[in-house]
């Protein structure tokens, strides 16, 4: 799910892309084929926003340093405040 021209022309996308989902399944990983495809923009936002929640599954530690990352950002700039 990443867009066509993305993955057709950054430098080394498919074979990264390829990795990762190694990285993610292990050995079933590498049954995984990935092609390019129009308009998966949104699907490819879909598929990391499932590797963030597998990471944060993993470390949940993680989560409490986004969140005050987060909202330390958003109270600098003013915005939200009464989130």
């Amino acid at each position: 799910g990443a867009d066509g021209t993305l993955y057709n022309k950054y430098p080394s996308f498919a074979e990264r892309i390829h990795q990762g989902l190694i990285d993610v399944f292990g050995e079933k990983g590498k049954k995984i084929v990935t092609h390019h495809a129009e308009d998966g923009s949104g699907v490819g936002a879909a598929i990391i926003a499932g590797e963030v929640q597998i990471s944060l599954r993993a470390r949940p530690e993680f989560a409490l340093n986004i969140d005050i990352a987060m909202t330390k950002a958003r109270k600098d700039a003013g915005k939200y405040p009464d989130l």
